[in-house]
């Protein structure tokens, strides 16, 4: 489903509220138990054919439920994102093989080339591995991650579930490249915070990401309190890519964030070269 002015997602009506009526049980579930509980400590008073053995039977069976529609309610969560994303790209675009535009992949080459003399590149989210291709054609060590079984990454693993990255690479990179395959309205800073779990917060990297995710957020807001209390590290430069560059089948604005890089001019807006004159 799209708005057929800008076309931008728009989440199913059927979706919001199937998922408001699994919080509204789980909520009134929670509110039985906190009653049970106060009653076996007086501060509410029995029904008069109720019984403490009975209460505390009660209140076990209202936790097993509780965890029990909690562990659906996530399951119900990745199913509504499975289905949001069939709304979003057509059925034949799996969002795993959102591949980098070689002209990107070059331009970003050309600005870090003279900052990244050497040692390995990485690539999480490799896809085909047109990220790294620059970087492997002027004869740096490159490295692909991916969990796309026919992807060109080195390992076919999960990110999320390296532990450290000695287990699966010997070698320390030098970039860290990401180009992750999210929609329009998820949030990168699992990504982001996996990248500084892994490599610390000093790590160069240039990551895709979206305006959001730094502008626009409440105060309270958990991605806001991630850049104040420092758990994220600076952003030395921003560029601005033009919509529809990320990917051509849909809307939404992205822009590259660089980290660890210094020498770099606040921000910059991304021309693309003409195809004929790569390489």
């Amino acid at each position: 489903m799209f708005n057929t002015k800008n076309n931008t997602p728009i989440i199913s009506e059927q979706l919001i509220l199937e998922e408001k009526g699994q919080k509204e049980e789980i909520n009134k579930l929670q509110e039985q138990l906190n009653i049970a509980c106060d009653k076996l400590r007086g501060t509410v008073c029995w029904e008069s054919w109720e019984t403490r053995e009975g209460i505390e039977n009660f209140i076990e069976e209202l936790k097993k439920e509780i965890e029990l529609k909690k562990q659906l309610d996530e399951k119900n969560t990745q199913d509504k994102d499975d289905s949001i994303w069939e709304m979003i790209y057509p059925k034949q675009i799996k969002k795993q093989n959102i591949n980098t535009d070689p002209r990107l992949s070059q331009w970003i080459f050309e600005l870090l080339k003279e900052k990244i003399t050497s040692g390995l590149i990485v690539d999480i989210g490799s896809g085909d591995g047109s990220l790294l291709a620059p970087w492997k054609q002027a004869g740096y060590n490159t490295f692909g991650i991916d969990l796309v079984e026919n992807s060109s990454a080195e390992v076919k693993i999960n990110f999320f579930k390296v532990d450290k990255w000695s287990d699966i690479c010997s070698q320390s990179p030098s970039l860290v490249l990401s180009n992750p395959s999210f929609p329009p309205y998820h949030t990168l800073l699992p990504w982001l915070g996996k990248i500084i779990e892994l490599f610390g917060k000093d790590q160069s990297i240039v990551l895709f990401s979206k305006p959001n995710q730094r502008i626009g957020n409440s105060l309270d807001s958990e991605v806001y309190q991630k850049w104040l209390s420092g758990k994220f590290p600076e952003i030395k430069s921003i560029a601005s890519l033009y919509l529809k560059m990320r990917d051509d089948k849909i809307n939404y604005n992205c822009e590259l964030w660089f980290f660890g890089i210094n020498g770099l001019k606040p921000h910059y807006f991304f021309q693309p070269p003409k195809l004929n004159e790569i390489g």
